[in-house]
């Protein structure tokens, strides 16, 4: 989330700006009168695919948990990017 509020992933970040991030991101998300103020949903959703597959496991969690909030407060709307997510939630809900 950029400083004017607007949902974005810095993609070149680090694990520490990452776990950073994505703390402000489900804080952000977390209240409903926040508005999902994005350029390109897909887009934004496609970054944090790399997340959700992450070998470190709080970013992982984040991006899974980023998602989440995502599916929540879109609904339906959140259905052409199901293709994207699924597979990545099945893998990695899937790891032992």
């Amino acid at each position: 989330m950029s400083e004017a509020g607007v949902l974005w992933i810095d993609p070149h970040s680090d694990t520490k700006k990452k776990l950073q991030q994505g703390e402000k991101l489900i804080s952000y998300l977390e209240v409903e009168s926040n508005p999902l103020d994005c350029e390109d949903v897909g887009l934004f959703i496609d970054s944090l695919v790399p997340w959700m597959q992450s070998s470190n496991f709080k970013v992982s969690q984040n991006g899974l948990e980023i998602i989440s909030h995502m599916i929540d407060r879109l609904g339906s709307d959140f259905r052409p990017y199901l293709t994207t997510v699924i597979p990545v939630f099945i893998d990695r809900l899937g790891d032992s």
